[in-house]
């Protein structure tokens, strides 16, 4: 429980040094800045915690090994000889995603293809069965990022992106992203403790339901049935139930005159009602349907 290893938090652009911020108070070691990305290092507990307090990361990778690479085959043979039951076995269901950048294998996609065949290949050649491919519902996500010729394979601890709260009913015309609602929140310079916020264009409400879980301190992650994390041979279930239990004991109330919002749409203030009613503030948000400009002073 109390060994460290390295863990990478994936997050949109802008949104780097407020994240840094952000694990750091969650309990992150020697925090690291990177392109969209912090790395830093902790426990289980803080990946746990990370998972179910992080409101500006994507996504949490554990990254599992590095090596360079001169071409595809180089990939299959270096992703083959890594020892992949310490974290499937051959019931579960797993899948794997490619990135890259300025990579000798250019295709995401099948840089992820050969890699699912390495997988799949080393476990027939040693146990004479192979676990199946689920892109839709994996129990295990393995990522491969390739930068150059240097490639790191990690595991993903969160399975479904962050930005996933569970609250959204309605997605509503080009939905707002529910980290860069977060991340707007916390450049802008907000204080959810005592200040006011109106949202003159609300769209389905997704600006105003992260302010919400802010002001009454609702960790994004409590209301997720569950995390990647949580498929993984090493996953400490005890941990996890205190994490859960501390963040509903944190959730206070805050004034209903505090969050305020309008539409001109009244379809958009239909689903924004609803998604609000959803995650738990139909009482505390008061929206209205409302051209931008007849918004009082």
């Amino acid at each position: 429980m109390n060994d460290t290893f390295p863990i990478l938090a994936i997050t949109l652009a802008g949104l780097e040094q407020p994240l840094k911020e952000e694990m750091n108070a969650i309990g992150a070691q020697k925090a690291v800045i990177g392109v969209r990305e912090v790395a830093f290092e902790g426990t289980l507990e803080t990946l746990y915690r990370a998972n179910m307090h992080s409101r500006l990361a994507v996504r949490l990778l554990v990254p599992l090994i590095t090596f360079d690479i001169t071409d595809e085959n180089d990939l299959y043979n270096k992703a083959k000889a890594y020892n992949w039951n310490n974290y499937l076995d051959i019931q579960m269901r797993f899948n794997v995603e490619g990135a890259q950048v300025d990579s000798p294998i250019h295709s995401s996609k099948f840089i992820a293809f050969r890699v699912k065949d390495a997988i799949v290949d080393r476990f027939r050649d040693q146990f004479g069965k192979r676990p199946f491919v689920d892109e839709k519902k994996p129990d295990i996500v393995i990522h491969v990022l390739i930068k150059g010729n240097q490639c790191t394979l990690s595991l993903d601890s969160s399975g479904m992106p962050l930005n996933w709260r569970s609250y959204r009913v309605n997605k509503g015309v080009a939905p707002l992203n529910e980290v860069l609602a977060a991340g707007l929140l916390k450049l802008s310079g907000w204080n959810p403790d005592n200040e006011v916020l109106h949202d003159p264009m609300c769209g389905s409400g997704t600006l105003l339901i992260e302010a919400a879980m802010m002001a009454s301190h609702t960790a994004p992650g409590l209301f997720r049935a569950r995390f990647g994390f949580q498929n993984w041979k090493n996953y400490e279930p005890g941990i996890w139930r205190i994490i859960q239990r501390k963040a509903r004991e944190e959730i206070t109330s805050f004034p209903s005159t505090q969050l305020s919002g309008a539409d001109i749409n009244e379809v958009a203030i239909h689903e924004a009602r609803e998604n609000i009613r959803n995650a738990g503030f139909g009482s505390q948000i008061i929206i209205e349907t409302r051209d931008f400009i007849d918004a009082p002073a």
